[in-house]
């Protein structure tokens, strides 16, 4: 009896995991306005546009969308949500609906909220924001491009000519005109920075320039040190046109010595 069922729950699983793929595939778009070409397939959508594809939400202006080719052009204030950890902001976004994936254009903005999650395979992914004027990025993997880049991280500021992210691996690469600046202060420079955003590690290659400050905790406590006092049986004194006079306070004076003088040369006298 067991053995008859098992074909029958392998073609149940089959199906809902086909299903759930449908549902991902499917794409629905709402707006105020919607015109089209029925002869090119091309519909023109405005006011309030609203594209939902699985996870992924996008809220625009005005969108053009090709229902041939399964494009999406779209203009205006672009805001797309992927699951609850990640979204981009742009004026332009041309999106390929089959292949998930797309290219942002001007006033680029990324954010990646911090997300935790539990269990055995948990893991954590700490937040960061990514400045650029060109993005592409792909929906299934969270991976992007961007051209130039600034990211802004807890631990670190990076720009660079290319930046490039595998979510998977958590890694970010630098390429071309690398900057990275620390909290500290520290600066390092580089044709191509590595970072490993787990495991907290970075390597930089090629034409590496590291700036950092000195400690000075020793220098000032030199300078802050009192200044001992001088002898007082030795007191120097400044005259101010001629040179240093010393006067010593255990000799007697010269005109101290001449009256002495004089007192024992009375007493020695009959």
């Amino acid at each position: 009896m067991k053995r008859q069922l098992l074909p029958w729950i392998v073609f149940i699983i089959l199906l809902g995991g086909s299903i759930t793929a449908l549902a991902e595939d499917k794409v629905k778009v709402t707006g105020d306005r919607i015109r089209g070409d029925t002869e090119k397939k091309i519909s023109y959508i405005t006011g309030n546009v609203r594209i939902v594809q699985g996870s992924d939400v996008i809220t625009t202006d005005a969108a053009t969308v090709d229902l041939d080719k399964k494009l999406l052009n779209l203009e205006g204030t672009v805001t797309f949500t992927n699951s609850d950890d990640l979204m981009v902001s742009a004026d332009i976004l041309d999106y390929n609906m089959k292949k998930k994936n797309g290219t942002f254009k001007s006033n680029v903005l990324l954010q990646r909220l911090e997300r935790k999650t539990t269990g055995k395979d948990g893991d954590k992914k700490d937040p960061f924001t990514l400045f650029t004027d060109e993005l592409y990025f792909e929906s299934n993997t969270k991976n992007f491009t961007a051209k130039p880049g600034r990211i802004v991280h807890k631990d670190f500021i990076g720009t660079a000519d290319v930046i490039e992210y595998n979510d998977r691996l958590q890694l970010l690469t630098l390429r071309g005109n690398t900057h990275l600046k620390k909290p500290e202060g520290e600066e390092l420079q580089g044709d191509v920075t590595r970072i490993n955003l787990e495991q907290k590690t970075f390597v930089v290659e090629s034409n590496v320039i590291i700036h950092f400050d000195v400690d000075d905790d020793e220098d000032e406590k030199d300078q802050k040190a009192p200044v001992q006092p001088a002898d007082q049986g030795e007191i120097p004194v400044d005259s101010g046109d001629g040179p240093d006079v010393e006067i010593t306070g255990n000799e007697p004076l010269p005109e101290e010595n001449g009256e002495k003088q004089s007192d024992d040369e009375q007493t020695a006298s009959p």
